[in-house]
C-alpha cells in the first residue's frame, strides 16, 4: 500500500472508530489523537447474554494484541543490557480487519449474525496507550434440524457398521452446526469406505439454511466409485536407501484390496525408520478405476547424526549425554549407535537428608528394524556403567549385554522382550561391602504397552496401560534370583478446551528366590538396591523427594564432640530401604494459568504412595539394630492401607515441543516418624546420643522442577 493510500485508510479507520464509539460517560481523550506511536495497553472482551467462546479463543483470531507477560517483564527490566521490549503498536486498520476475522470465526462455528464492536474502547493521550474493549453478542446458534446420509447401494457386509457410524458422527439433529464438525463428519464417512476398498469414495454435503429460524438441514451424498485393488507402487525420491527397504515397510502389495488405513500405517512405518525427512504414501491424481496406483514420495535425511544434550534436575544436578548414530549402517535400515552419559551431581540441591548421586556410562547398540516380519525389530546393546548412589549405599561398576525384541502392533500397542546378562563389582571400601566380589545377573524381561492417547507428549484425552514382568537367575547364573511384576496405568479426561483431569496409578511386587530371599544378608542386600521398589519424586509422590517415601535409615560419616561438649554429625543423610511391593497413584486437575500465556497451565494435585517394608522401633521410637549393628526391617510383600503417604500441592505447566516443563510445590499430609527430622538428629537419637529429634514442619514442603515424562 502506498503512503498516501495508507494515510487515507488510517483516517477512514479512525473515522469509523469515532462513529462506533459513543460519547464517553467519563472524560476520555479524543481518538483523533491516536498516531503511529500509540501502544495497545490491553485487549479484553465483554459478552452479552452468555457466550460459547472465551476471550482466550477469540484473541487467537486477532492480530491486535496487548502486551504479554514476557513483554511486561521486559518493560520492567529494559534498563538491563540486551533487554529490548517489543512494542505493541496500535493499528486502526488492523483492528477493523480483526472485527471481520471475529465475525467470520463465529459464522464458521454456527453463529450467523454475531454483533461485534468496540464502543467502550478507551484512549489515554498522556501515555499514548489505548485499551481495546470488544463487545460481543453471539446471537442464537445455527442448529441442525435434520440430517440425511444417502448411499446408492450399500454392500450387505457393511450395512450394520455404516448405520452405527452414522449415529456416532457429528452434526446429528439438534447439534450446533460448525464447519469443523462438517469436515470431521465428511472425513469419517469418507474414510469408512476408503478403508474398505473404495479408493475414490467421496462425500458431498448440501446445506439448506433457514436464517430466520436459525436452522439448517443437511443432505449428505456418498459416491462410492469402483471397488479398487492396488495395481502398482511407484516410489520416488530414493538415493542411498534401497527400494526393498521401502517395500517391506508397506503393509500392502500389488493385487491387495485398497485400504487408506494401510497407506497411513505404511507412512508411519517409513517415518519410524528415521531415514526420511518426508514420507508420503498417497493416491496420485488418476481416473477412478478398479485398479489404483499408489505413490510413495520420499526425501532422505542424513543417515549420520551427532547429538549432544545437557540438562539439570534438583536431585542430580548437571547431566551431559552424547550419541553418534548411523541409521542405515551397512544398508537395510540397520542402525548403529555409540553413546555416553554423565550424571555429575554438579550444582545439585537434593532435598534435606539426601545426597546427590553420580553415574557414568558408555554404550553401543545395533538395531535391525525388520526381523522375519514387518512389525518385529531386534537390538543388541553393550554397556558399561559406574554407579555411586549414597542414598542407597551403592557404589559399583557394571558391564552388560542386552539383546531385545520389539513387536509393535499399533501405536501405543507394543510388546517387547529382552534378556540382559551383566556382571557387577562393588567398589565401596567399607568392610561390609569391600569383602564382596564380582557377581553376575541375568534377567529376562517383557513389557506390553496398550492405549489410545491424543498426544504422546502432552496427552489430554485417552488411556494407557503398561504391564511388565522380569525373571532373573533362570539361565546362566543364580547370583541374583527373583520374579518381578508391575503395572502402570493412566487416564486423561478433558473437561474444557484448556482444562482436564489426569489419573495415574502403578502397582508392583518383587519375589526374591533362593539365596536372594534374605534381602538383608550382606551378600545379597546391595545387589537388590536398584531392583527393589521405591516411591517419591517429581514423577511419583511429589510431597517427598526422590525415593523418600517409606522407611529410611539415618547414616553419617562421623560424630564429632565439640569443645562445649555438644555433638556434631558430618555427612548425615537418609538411605532409602525400598520394598518388595509398591502402590502409587495421583489425581491432577490442569486448568488455564491466570495472567499467563496460552502455553501455560496451572495444576492442583493429590498423590499417594507406599512401599511394603517398615523399620522396627523400640518403645522409645529408636530404630532397633541386629547383631551386625544393622537396622531391623520387616519386609512384607505388599503395602497396607496404613502405609500410604499422601501429599497435595499446586504447580505450573509450560507446554513445549518436548513435553510439559513442570514446576510443583507439594505438601506432606501425613509424614512418617522420620520425615520431619533432620538425618543428623535422627542418627544421634538412634545411637542413643541425643533425645527425640525435634519436628521441623518446613520439611513438609517439597519443590520439584522437571520435564513431565511420557507414559
Amino acid at each position: 500500500m502506498s503512503p498516501s493510500r495508507r494515510t487515507l485508510a488510517t483516517g477512514l479507520a479512525l473515522a469509523t472508530l469515532l462513529l462506533v464509539l459513543p460519547r464517553p460517560v467519563v472524560a476520555q481523550d479524543d481518538l483523533r489523537r491516536v498516531n503511529s506511536e500509540t501502544q495497545v495497553k490491553s485487549v479484553s472482551f465483554r459478552f452479552e447474554d452468555g457466550h460459547v467462546f472465551g476471550g482466550d479463543q477469540l484473541i487467537e483470531q486477532m492480530v491486535t494484541r496487548g502486551p504479554s507477560l514476557t513483554d511486561r517483564v521486559q518493560r520492567r527490566f529494559d534498563w538491563f543490557p540486551g533487554v529490548t521490549p517489543q512494542p505493541r503498536n496500535f493499528d486502526p486498520i488492523e483492528l477493523q480487519r480483526d472485527m471481520v476475522r471475529l465475525r467470520r470465526y463465529y459464522q464458521r462455528n454456527g453463529f450467523l449474525n454475531p454483533r461485534i464492536d468496540y464502543p467502550a474502547t478507551q484512549f489515554n493521550a498522556e501515555s499514548n496507550r489505548i485499551r481495546v474493549i470488544i463487545n460481543v453478542s453471539e446471537g442464537p446458534p445455527l442448529a441442525v434440524s435434520s440430517r440425511e446420509i444417502r448411499v446408492d447401494s450399500i454392500p450387505a457386509p457393511y450395512q450394520s457398521a455404516w448405520d452405527r457410524l452414522g449415529e456416532r458422527v457429528p452434526l446429528g439433529p439438534g447439534a450446533r452446526y460448525t464447519d469443523f464438525d462438517r469436515i470431521q463428519m465428511e472425513t469419517r464417512l469418507r474414510s469408512f469406505w476408503r478403508d474398505r476398498g473404495y479408493a475414490f469414495a467421496d462425500i458431498a454435503t448440501e446445506l439448506q439454511v433457514d436464517s430466520t429460524a436459525n436452522r439448517v438441514r443437511l443432505q449428505v451424498d456418498t459416491d462410492l466409485g469402483p471397488l479398487a485393488y492396488v495395481d502398482s507402487i511407484a516410489i520416488v525420491g530414493l538415493s542411498s536407501v534401497s527400494r526393498e527397504v521401502v517395500l517391506r515397510e508397506l503393509p500392502f502389495r500389488k493385487g491387495d484390496l485398497f485400504s487408506a488405513n494401510d497407506l497411513l500405517e505404511g507412512q508411519r512405518s517409513l517415518f519410524s525408520l528415521n531415514l526420511f525427512r518426508i514420507a508420503l504414501v498417497e493416491v496420485p491424481p488418476q481416473e477412478a478405476d478398479s485398479l489404483v496406483t499408489v505413490r510413495v514420495r520420499l526425501r532422505e535425511a542424513n543417515p549420520r547424526r551427532l547429538e549432544l544434550e545437557t540438562g539439570y534436575s534438583r536431585e542430580d544436578g548437571v547431566s551431559i549425554s552424547s550419541a553418534w548414530r548411523h541409521r542405515n549402517f551397512w544398508g537395510g535400515a540397520r542402525s548403529l549407535s555409540l553413546s555416553g552419559s554423565i550424571l555429575s551431581g554438579l550444582l545439585a540441591s537434593p532435598p534435606a537428608g539426601q545426597l546427590s548421586r553420580r553415574e557414568y556410562g558408555v554404550s553401543t547398540s545395533i538395531g535391525q528394524p525388520w526381523v522375519f516380519v514387518r512389525n518385529l525389530s531386534a537390538q543388541l546393546a553393550l554397556s558399561a556403567n559406574l554407579i555411586d548412589n549414597p542414598n542407597l549405599d551403592t557404589r559399583y561398576r557394571r558391564a552388560a549385554i542386552t539383546p531385545s525384541l520389539l513387536y509393535e502392533v499399533l501405536p501405543f500397542r507394543s510388546v517387547s522382550v529382552q534378556y540382559a546378562f551383566s556382571q557387577a563389582e562393588p567398589l565401596d571400601t567399607d568392610v561390609r561391602l569391600g569383602q564382596l566380589g564380582i557377581f553376575s545377573q541375568d534377567v529376562l524381561a517383557g513389557t506390553f504397552t496398550a492405549g489410545k492417547l491424543d498426544n504422546f507428549l502432552n496427552p489430554r484425552r485417552g488411556w494407557a496401560i503398561r504391564p511388565s514382568a522380569e525373571v532373573a537367575g533362570t539361565v546362566l547364573t543364580k547370583d541374583v534370583s527373583y520374579t518381578k511384576g508391575s503395572l502402570d496405568a493412566a487416564l486423561f479426561v478433558p473437561l474444557t478446551r484448556r482444562s482436564g483431569l489426569a489419573f495415574e496409578t502403578s502397582v508392583g511386587i518383587l519375589l526374591p528366590e533362593g539365596p536372594s530371599a534374605n534381602q538383608f544378608d550382606p551378600e545379597t542386600e546391595f545387589r537388590f538396591d536398584n531392583i527393589r521398589f521405591y516411591s517419591g519424586g517429581a514423577n511419583d509422590v511429589r510431597g517427598w523427594g526422590l525415593n523418600q517415601v517409606g522407611p529410611q535409615v539415618a547414616r553419617a560419616d562421623s560424630v564429632i564432640t565439640n569443645d562445649d561438649g555438644s555433638l556434631s554429625v558430618t555427612g548425615a543423610y537418609y538411605e532409602a530401604i525400598g520394598g518388595l511391593g509398591k502402590l502409587r497413584g495421583s489425581a491432577e486437575l490442569v486448568f488455564p494459568a491466570p495472567f499467563l500465556g496460552s502455553s501455560w497451565r496451572a495444576a492442583t494435585f493429590v498423590d499417594f504412595g507406599a512401599v511394603s517394608s517398615r523399620l522396627i522401633r523400640n518403645g522409645e521410637g529408636q530404630v532397633q539394630q541386629d547383631l551386625n549393628s544393622q537396622p531391623v526391617i520387616e519386609d512384607r510383600h505388599f503395602p497396607t492401607l496404613g502405609d500410604l503417604r499422601f501429599s497435595a500441592g499446586t504447580g505450573l505447566r509450560l507446554q513445549t515441543p518436548v513435553g510439559n516443563v513442570r514446576l510443583d510445590l507439594a505438601f506432606k499430609l501425613n509424614p512418617s516418624e522420620h520425615d520431619l527430622h533432620r538425618p543428623s538428629d535422627e542418627f544421634l537419637f538412634n545411637m542413643g546420643l541425643a533425645g527425640p529429634p525435634p519436628e521441623r514442619n518446613w520439611r513438609r514442603l517439597n519443590f520439584h522442577l522437571s520435564i513431565q515424562r511420557a507414559f
